[in-house]
């Protein structure tokens, strides 16, 4: 298939399931796409059990960063960058954390 020097995604595999195999699917089907030498950037919450749209609460797959990090490098993706964010009052997650990783 196609593959991208630039691939970003942004809250959305730990915000489609609550289980690790589809999160780990979904995962993997996204930084397939990132080219020899491409640039993968992602972002998402960070211990979560749900997130929400007004008063509905959808599911989330809580991640420890360190994993998600030994995940990425499992696809052949080299974790160059993690930055971390608190979530502002009353969000129903702890914060945000930002990756770049780089397939060599």
């Amino acid at each position: 298939g196609q593959r991208f020097p630039l691939v970003s995604v942004h809250c959305c595999p730990e915000s489609i399931t609550d289980n690790r195999e589809d999160f780990e699917r979904v995962l993997g089907n996204i930084t397939r796409l990132v080219a020899e030498r491409g640039t993968f950037f992602m972002s998402m919450i960070v211990q979560s059990k749900y997130w929400t749209v007004g008063a509905q609460q959808f599911p989330t797959f809580e991640i420890p960063t360190e994993h998600l990090s030994e995940l990425l490098l499992l696809q052949g993706l080299t974790v160059m960058k993690v930055a971390t964010a608190p979530s502002a009052p009353g969000r129903s997650y702890l914060g945000l954390v930002g990756i770049v990783a780089q397939r060599q």
